[in-house]
């Protein structure tokens, strides 16, 4: 004994009823002609999350209890860990804090790992920012793996701290944790549909992009335009820029992606343009010639390295770049509307992205 469901106005004997299956194949059809699935891919520490996080927002979706509560609790970890590492550095650097009054401070936050952040520890923190030796060993990052919203947690440190404390959207956009797995963010633009999918950058979850990659329409490649001067989680000898540069040449010389959209998203503008007045280009790429400071001739610099990789790998297809800092809403926002502007005209014809380089 079965159950069968059937359409009787599609029934095959019905004498309509060819012509109504082949509407249902013709909906089903322009369905999947609208359907997009777009991946987010580039290294650890890249911004995928953070843009996907800004989409996410923009569509008016609401963040769930249960995300909120592990952005809390990780941020208040961020808190402690950002320290840790801090410290840590300090003492593989030989450097003692200035202040002998804060050696217990720095020793409660080494004892303190599991991230339960209390009102004296982020005190702790805050005293310990300001201290003259963790300034100076601060000055150095670019020799150990860090997160450069560092600062930010450690200036609001006291504000993570409060039991009541609620947390805020752009709190929300700062939360750091490493994605494992995949999420993806469904965001609807009748008749457009983008599934935005968010994988893990770290080698470690790499294995696993190859799961996700059928059906794939677009790829947003996120790079850390500051990874010049900033070495990797896995491998503190490995520059940053120069693993996301290989990283780009194996995406788009993959034959699965040879009809798909490629999209280079230069993200942490903001901390780019801070730490090119720091450090020089050449540090990363001795032959640049530019000066010191210049960020515009810089950031071309990059580009022109990741295109020159696309033009090798992919002869006469085009890059499409934005350079934006995705915790600014409004870059992102121009920044994928930018993307989906590309993605709706290849409907009817091919489409060049107009660099979008807001608020230089």
């Amino acid at each position: 004994m079965g159950c069968i469901m059937s359409n009787t106005d599609c029934d095959a004997s019905n004498p309509n009823g060819n012509s109504c299956i082949d509407r249902q194949l013709e909906r089903a059809a322009q369905a999947d002609r609208y359907n997009y699935k777009v991946l987010l891919l580039g290294a650890g520490e890249s911004g995928k999350s953070t843009f996907s996080k800004q989409l996410r927002l923009i569509h008016k979706q609401s963040i769930s209890d249960r995300e909120k509560e592990a952005s809390v609790v990780a941020l208040r970890y961020n808190v402690l860990d950002c320290m840790f590492t801090l410290l840590e550095a300090m003492e593989h650097m030989e450097v003692e804090i200035s202040n002998p009054a804060l050696i217990s401070a720095a020793n409660s936050v080494k004892s303190q790992r599991d991230g339960k952040l209390s009102q004296s520890l982020a005190r702790d923190v805050q005293n310990l920012w300001k201290d003259k030796s963790v300034q100076i060993v601060w000055a150095q990052r670019h020799k150990f793996y860090h997160l450069d919203t560092s600062p930010f947690y450690f200036n609001e440190a006291h504000r993570f701290a409060d039991p009541n404390y609620e947390i805020t959207e752009e709190d929300l956009i700062m939360s750091r944790m490493i994605t494992t797995g995949v999420k993806v963010a469904t965001l609807p633009d009748p008749p457009f549909e983008f599934n935005v999918v968010d994988v893990g950058g770290q080698r470690n979850e790499r294995k696993k992009w190859i799961h996700i990659f059928d059906d794939v329409k677009a790829i947003v490649f996120v790079v850390n335009l500051a990874g010049y001067n900033q070495v990797m989680f896995e491998d503190a000898t490995k520059n940053r820029m120069k693993e996301s540069l290989e990283l780009f040449e194996q995406v788009v010389s993959n034959p699965l992606f040879q009809n798909v959209h490629i999209f280079l998203l230069l993200n942490k503008k903001d901390v780019f343009e801070a730490e090119i007045k720091r450090t020089s280009l050449k540090t990363c790429f001795p032959e640049y010639d530019g000066a010191k400071g210049d960020v515009i001739p810089a950031i071309n610099f990059i580009e022109g390295k990741f295109s020159r990789i696309m033009a090798e790998a992919v002869p006469g297809k085009a890059l499409n770049t934005c350079v934006m800092a995705a915790r600014v809403r409004m870059e992102c926002r121009q920044g994928w509307n930018d993307i989906i502007q590309v993605i709706k005209g290849s409907q009817t014809k091919g489409g060049k992205l107009t660099l979008s380089r807001s608020n230089f």
